[in-house]
């Protein structure tokens, strides 16, 4: 059966549940509805807090509720689940008690997706890596289609890939609970390290969840590892593909891992790739142009799917020297009176604070903070001793991270970012840096990272101009 008529089958004609209308749950319903079937969208947002999502809905012909969930999304034949609602909601349990299957967004776009797919996730690093993977595919000419969690949603694009089409799609652990048969033709772990721990229970669970990537993938599809994260020790993953490993040359070879197992490697400040039988030299760390160690192992597994993909050397090597960074990750901002300001509101957890930190040259003054995910913020320590001048804590773990750091530098609360950022700057030197690293969600104060972000930039250009305008005054007084 061909995959157009495997995809009308499942979804045409059928009486299909949505649960959410974010940007997973609106795709989701629109694809549906675009490929004949019967939807329903419920969710526990109020009208007002639904806003453009239910106008869209129903000028799609697509049937809603909002403010909770009523037993109308019982009648659907299967529900298709939004990654912010909770595997344990009581709607969810209902569901599963009357035996009505629940697949993820990611599940239900795949498919539909008629391409061909690299699924990238991990702790840390997702977003850089499946845009630099795009970036080297694009370099060898490939239609590509960056979606999932960066970019759009993958229900919004799935229908448009065509056969000689590349979907990349970022990832998260959310999204993989509830998939079935998702099978990437390449599935790539970046790392995995606390996350999430107040949704998945455990760091074992959180583990198990991340690994379900490649839990439909068989021999002739690729699992690419990360060699430096011990908690993927290919020992104690279940899989039937290929498994493949990046990371340094000498830790490769202390962990046994023979050379046909080795993608990409780094050895004396070099990146190579086994191409075949052949070791190529990609290029030195020192050519990427986004900084941080975390970023040349970002370069390394994106480099390692490419291969894994049958990419050229030359274009691997094109794609990631071209790549520039992505928005919200150690992104520069503007500097004042000679302050760097840096945008890495994308650092939604400890692990990604700490690499934030060893990757920015210099004394720090930081942005900490925000809905915590289970995480002692005593691990930042060594890395803030010495180096963090002061923080700024935000949101709802501010009193956690007084308790965890005031000892080692001077922490004060703040109530806004302009608060935050303002008197950073007051505390601030010229060469020094103001860094917005959260380590934390940011759903206490903002929708997303995407808007705490903003939030930063704004307050950061509206104060570069108070700053310029009184540079000027003071010129003008001398």
């Amino acid at each position: 059966m061909k995959q157009s008529e495997k995809q009308f089958e499942k979804i045409s004609g059928r009486k299909i549940g949505a649960l959410g209308m974010g940007r997973s749950g609106l795709a989701a319903a629109l694809l549906g509805k675009r490929l004949g079937a019967e939807v329903f969208v419920s969710d526990s947002k109020s009208t007002e807090d639904a806003g453009a999502a239910l106008e869209i809905l129903k000028s799609a012909g697509v049937e809603c509720e909002t403010g909770g969930h009523t037993d109308r999304i019982l009648e659907s034949d299967y529900v298709v689940i939004s990654p912010g609602v909770s595997a344990d909601s009581t709607i969810v349990e209902k569901l599963q008690q009357q035996g009505t299957p629940v697949f993820s967004e990611l599940e239900f776009a795949s498919w539909v997706n008629q391409g061909r797919m690299i699924a990238v996730t991990g702790s840390n690093g997702k977003t850089t890596t499946a845009t630099m993977i795009d970036y080297i595919l694009r370099a060898e000419n490939y239609k590509t289609f960056l979606c999932g969690n960066v970019g759009q949603p993958f229900s919004g694009c799935a229908a448009d890939i065509p056969s000689d089409g590349v979907a990349v799609v970022e990832v998260s652990s959310y999204q993989l609970e509830f998939v079935d048969q998702f099978r990437p033709d390449v599935a790539l772990i970046t790392n995995v390290t606390p996350d999430h721990l107040e949704r998945h229970g455990s760091m074992k669970q959180y583990r198990e969840t991340k690994l379900r990537i490649t839990s439909s993938q068989t021999e002739k599809d690729t699992l690419v590892l990360n060699i430096e994260s011990p908690e993927l020790d290919a020992r104690s993953i279940q899989t039937r593909a290929r498994t493949l490993f990046f990371g340094k040359k000498e830790t490769l070879s202390t962990c046994g891992v023979g050379e046909s197992g080795q993608a990409v490697f780094l050895r004396e400040g070099v990146i190579f790739g086994n191409f075949g039988q052949t070791e190529v030299k990609l290029f030195a760390r020192a050519e990427l142009r986004v900084p941080g160690a975390h970023n040349v192992e970002n370069a390394m597994a994106a480099a390692s799917a490419a291969l894994a993909f049958g990419v050229s050397p030359d274009s691997i090597r094109s794609g990631l020297l071209s790549f520039p960074g992505v928005e919200h990750r150690l992104e520069f901002v503007t500097e004042i009176d000679g302050v760097r300001l840096i945008n890495d509101s994308k650092a939604t957890n400890l692990d990604a604070t700490i690499s934030a930190l060893q990757a920015t040259d210099g004394a720090v003054g930081l942005i900490l903070g925000g809905r915590g995910k289970g995480e002692d913020f005593a691990v930042l320590g060594q890395s803030v001793a010495g180096k963090v001048g002061h923080i700024m804590a935000l949101g709802e773990s501010k009193e956690l991270i007084f308790e965890a750091l005031g000892k080692i530098t001077p922490v004060e609360f703040a109530d806004s970012m302009t608060h935050a950022l303002s008197r950073l700057l007051d505390l601030s030197g010229a060469g020094e840096t103001i860094l917005l690293s959260p380590g934390c969600a940011s759903f206490d104060m903002y929708r997303n990272f995407e808007e705490r972000g903003a939030a930063f930039k704004e307050a950061a250009h509206s104060l570069a101009k108070k700053a310029g305008h009184k540079n000027k005054a003071g010129a003008v007084e001398n």
